[in-house]
């Protein structure tokens, strides 16, 4: 599972762990799949959610599968408990199941926001606005978020790594992943 706030760079991670390894080793349900279709859900709707995706993610006979976010964001954005995840994490547990968490630097989520919407969609502009009426502002929610997920992480009885992404070392943080999970494999 990786995870972690806007621009932390879960799609370029989710990209280089993907090169190293054939494609046909990979299933990736990326956050269309995960996050969007349940994202302005109530809570009591994400279990049965998650429970549905990892049924599909285990019928099909692969070496790796990357959720592109998952359970952690959605407890941040109902405002609950891990806890409250207990029957997806007892469910994740038994596949062995890890989670990645991209961190940023604080200092430099404003100018990465800001940077992202210069080169992104203008879909994805408009939804980051909604987050602040300026980027000291969105900068802001996206800390207070990045936080939050920290520390529901450190609930989780997954086993987790956090990196920091600020200097953008997607490279160097997918092989260490990758020979991490191959090591432990």
């Amino acid at each position: 599972i990786v995870e972690g706030m806007a621009t932390s760079g879960k799609s370029s991670l989710i990209n280089r762990i993907t090169e190293l390894m054939s494609a046909s080793q990979v299933q990736l349900f990326s956050e269309s799949e995960t996050h969007i279709p349940i994202m302005d859900k109530p809570h009591d709707l994400h279990i049965d959610f998650f429970k549905s995706l990892l049924t599909s993610a285990t019928q099909k006979n692969r070496e790796l599968t990357i959720f592109d976010r998952f359970h952690i964001t959605q407890a941040f954005r109902a405002n609950a408990d891990i806890a409250q995840y207990s029957d997806i994490e007892n469910l994740l547990s038994e596949h062995e199941s890890r989670v990645v968490y991209l961190k940023v630097d604080e200092f430099a989520i404003a100018d990465r926001v800001k940077l992202a919407t210069e080169h992104r969609d203008k879909k994805w502009g408009e939804y980051v606005s909604t987050k602040g009426s300026n980027f000291s502002e969105i900068a802001d929610y996206y800390i207070n978020q990045q936080n939050s997920q920290l520390r529901l992480l450190a609930q989780s009885k997954l086993h987790s790594s956090v990196f920091n992404t600020t200097d953008h070392n997607y490279e160097a943080i997918a092989k260490t992943i990758f020979k991490d999970w191959y090591s432990q494999n």
